[in-house]
């Protein structure tokens, strides 16, 4: 996803995505592996100035499978990479509201990105009723690819109802739901 950071909207505001670089999913995932280190730096760094109270999932790179499942649901432009904004991903857990807004707070004021889009799906949930702030960033070390890496904010409360109780088998599906509700109602 690339977009210049002067019309990035400010935190806790949303805006379309902006459009990715690469123009195929093998492109994608070659520019996610050359940003990922510094990408798992920053979220290291952003987890510590946090304190213990907030700790760190470190999925890995999103898969190829994923990826081609989210271009297919263009199926005007099936190998169009754009809107595919989370390859390099992380989640960070916060035990309170307050340890989630100091994260938004600390992002909104970090030197070393620049903020493309912010999904608050806390205050404006999905029908699957998933809550978190998910915020897409792109490193302003990365200066060739501009590759855009997402940081999904949530509380531990919610993270146990999807990931216990088979919640996160019932979430896949919702998401897919989700999805294709979305690319319906245009």
């Amino acid at each position: 996803c690339l977009q210049r950071a002067e019309s990035a909207p400010a935190l806790g505001a949303s805006s379309a995505p902006p459009l990715e670089r690469a123009a195929s999913a093998p492109a994608l995932l070659a520019d996610a592996l050359d940003v990922a280190p510094e990408f798992d730096k920053f979220v290291e760094r952003l987890t510590v100035a946090a304190g213990s109270n907030v700790s760190r999932k470190k999925p890995p790179p999103k898969g190829a499978a994923r990826i081609v499942e989210k271009c297919a649901l263009k199926p005007e432009a099936p190998d169009d990479t754009s809107k595919v904004c989370d390859v390099n991903r992380d989640m960070l857990v916060c035990d309170t509201l307050g340890d989630l807004t100091y994260l938004l707070e600390s992002l909104a004021r970090a030197k070393d990105i620049s903020v493309v889009r912010v999904k608050d799906r806390h205050n404006h949930p999905p029908p699957s009723k998933w809550r978190d702030v998910m915020v897409n960033i792109i490193l302003k070390t990365d200066r060739e690819t501009h590759h855009v890496c997402e940081l999904q904010l949530c509380l531990a409360m919610m993270l146990s109802g999807r990931e216990g109780l088979h919640g996160h088998t019932l979430y896949n599906r919702q998401r897919c739901a989700d999805e294709l509700l979305e690319k319906l109602a245009g």
